[in-house]
């Protein structure tokens, strides 16, 4: 299998990750440097672990693409986390051009890590023409007052 995306925690105590050992990729935590258990956040598969709020929630989006967030408790080397919540009403996340939902790049999420700005790639339409105007030497055609 293969583990991809780590995400260490704030506190560098945990590290979340993405493998695909069952078959379909899901959302691991391990302690950090170790020993420690290995934990399985995601039950409907998962991908682009991210902390939010000093590491008290963990942000990850699933097979269907949507995002989900589940709170974070850990006691010494113990980790378990509550249920998880849909944002964005539970719409599925923009996908890229040509990457099926659930696909490695298919729906990269950046969020800050106080959880309050998510930026997401969104598709433009590809059958437009929108043209890319790039204006050069553009100080010159300012006039001083």
């Amino acid at each position: 299998g293969w583990a991809l995306q780590g995400a260490f925690s704030p506190d560098g105590n945990w590290l979340a990750y993405s493998s695909n050992e069952t078959g379909r990729y899901e959302i691991y935590v391990v302690s950090f440097p170790g020993p420690g258990g290995k934990f399985q956040v995601s039950s409907g598969g998962g991908m682009y672990p991210e902390w939010l709020k000093a590491g008290s929630e963990l942000a990850f989006v699933d097979a269907a693409g949507k995002l989900l967030v589940v709170d974070v408790h850990t006691t010494g080397r113990q980790f378990e986390t509550g249920p998880p919540r849909t944002l964005f009403g539970g719409s599925a996340l923009p996908v890229r051009p040509g990457k099926p939902v659930g696909e490695e790049g298919a729906t990269p999420v950046y969020i800050t890590r106080d959880g309050k700005r998510i930026l997401l790639a969104v598709p433009t339409d590809l059958n437009s023409e929108t043209p890319l105007t790039l204006e050069t030497n553009w100080l010159a055609g300012m006039k001083r007052k």
